[in-house]
């Protein structure tokens, strides 16, 4: 009878994984097959087509004006799961150099819901990023330009295609342009990566973001309601979100550029900016975390924290803000995702989604050694980076450290832990798609969380003085995404 019993529960178990996962990979596909395709490029680049569909079916050959040169980061014009990658070896050749080379270059292609492909050609040696299996949302970096394989320039090969063969390839209407000509001159303004930050400065709450033009913007608040107007130096242009945090009375900011090499400035006034500087010792293709931490020997560090073009995850730390440790990484883990930090009951916390799409945390009391990653809820899946904060409450409720993460439905979930290895549930109360990281922060007792809609409106919410967020997002006037 017992026997009986426990088969009835493994087939009702396997049976309730099955529809689970079916859930998933449906709830996957109805993101995809409503996205529409964008241009495979981060930042506000101007482009050029030189090869089109009178040249090569409907194929796009992409340069950059004025001059096409490598290193330009390319992103998935549109939502999908990684089919195809092939670099190194012979793939890093270029044919008007040697004969023995893959015509294709170094390449990545994308499969999408609907059963289309996206490829990507000719890409740099050692900067594809992404592997086979992987989930990738719209505006992933894959890698960066190049000149590999049958190639006369640096340069992009773009098609969509109806199979995994080559040359069924198919019209791509891209959202706002529509089908591109040929011999014709277009810009990108996509605004991918280009979280909300926030950071508590002088008893102000500043948020940064990056406009659609790559340029940096702040503004503040001294309640969390109302806010002064969005300023930029302007000079700097980034394709990636920036990290704020205060160190030792500074506020630093840091970036990407689009040489993929890390840059950093600081204030002391929240206004007039240092230059940037760079210690020009490391490529990354996603965006940088920053936490300031006191570790267990009451050492005050600034940490930075970043993905490699391997895929691993390195961190390094200064004193001063200015003298940095060399780079380091545990190489325990890949990931193919921004990483996010954050100070939970003397430690410092490293959170990421994995290879595998789920999110695994780890910390470090003394900012150099580390547990090892854990990841708690199988259901946990993600294309998206996670954020975290912690939340210290005044009137008695428990100290919390809070996760959120983007769902693959593109709902915001968040969720808490006690102790930073026990956590609770998932939770929503979203019905708007998002396809932004959220930026989330405790500032006067509250719980703030914002980010950025399909349509670059600005969208903050704020919790009560429990940290219970509210159902309701609300955009503050005049925040649209510049």
């Amino acid at each position: 009878m017992l026997k009986k019993i426990y088969i009835k529960l493994s087939l009702f178990f396997a049976a309730f994984l099955f529809l689970q996962t079916l859930f998933l990979i449906t709830n996957v596909q109805e993101v995809e097959a409503a996205e529409s395709w964008r241009l495979p490029y981060a930042a506000p680049v101007e482009l050029y087509t030189i090869q089109g569909p009178a040249f090569h079916g409907k194929a796009i050959d992409f340069v950059t004006r004025p001059t096409s040169t490598e290193g330009t980061l390319i992103v998935a014009a549109k939502a999908g799961t990684v089919y195809l990658v092939r670099q190194g070896g012979i793939y890093d050749n270029n044919c008007y150099v040697t004969s023995s080379c893959s015509p294709y270059g170094n390449y990545v292609v994308i499969k999408h819901s609907n059963t289309s492909y996206s490829w990507y050609l000719h890409m740099r040696p050692g900067s594809i990023e992404v592997k086979e299996g992987m989930a990738v949302r719209r505006g992933h970096p894959l890698g960066r330009m190049g000149n590999t394989g049958n190639s006369s320039g640096p340069h992009l090969h773009f098609q969509a295609t109806s199979s995994t063969g080559y040359y069924s390839q198919v019209d791509v209407a891209f959202e706002n342009l529509g089908i591109l000509d040929h011999l014709k001159y277009y810009t990108s303004n996509n605004s991918y990566n280009m979280s909300s930050t926030f950071a508590v400065f002088g008893g102000k709450l500043y948020q940064a973001h990056v406009g659609q033009n790559g340029k940096i913007y702040h503004r503040k608040s001294g309640d969390g309601v109302s806010w002064g107007s969005w300023a930029t130096t302007g000079d700097h242009i980034t394709s990636h979100a920036v990290s704020l945090t205060v160190f030792k009375g500074k506020l630093y900011e840091s970036h990407v550029g689009l040489d993929g090499k890390i840059y950093m400035r600081s204030t002391s006034s929240g206004t007039s900016w240092s230059g940037w500087v760079t210690t020009n010792d490391h490529d990354t293709n996603h965006a940088i975390a920053m936490e300031s931490f006191v570790n267990v020997s009451g050492i005050d560090r600034l940490y930075q924290s970043h993905i490699g073009l391997d895929g691993r995850i390195y961190t390094r730390y200064t004193s001063n803000g200015t003298s940095w440790s060399g780079w380091t990484t545990t190489e325990d883990h890949e990931n193919h995702q921004a990483v996010a930090m954050s100070v939970f009951k003397g430690k410092l916390y490293q959170a990421h989604t994995g290879m595998n799409n789920r999110i695994y945390t780890r910390s470090s009391a003394d900012g150099k050694n580390w547990s090892g990653w854990q990841t708690s809820d199988s259901s946990q899946v993600t294309k998206y980076p996670i954020a975290m904060a912690k939340y210290y409450s005044y009137i008695g409720v428990p100290d919390r450290l809070l996760q959120t993460r983007v769902g693959i439905d593109g709902k915001i979930y968040t969720r808490y832990s006690l102790n930073g290895s026990s956590w609770g549930s998932w939770t929503t109360t979203d019905s708007d798609y998002t396809e932004d990281v959220v930026g989330m922060i405790e500032f006067n007792n509250r719980l703030y969380q914002s980010h950025i809609s399909a349509i670059n409106d600005i969208y903050i919410r704020r919790s009560n003085t429990l940290g219970l967020i509210p159902v309701t997002w609300s955009v503050i006037p005049d925040t649209k995404s510049l």
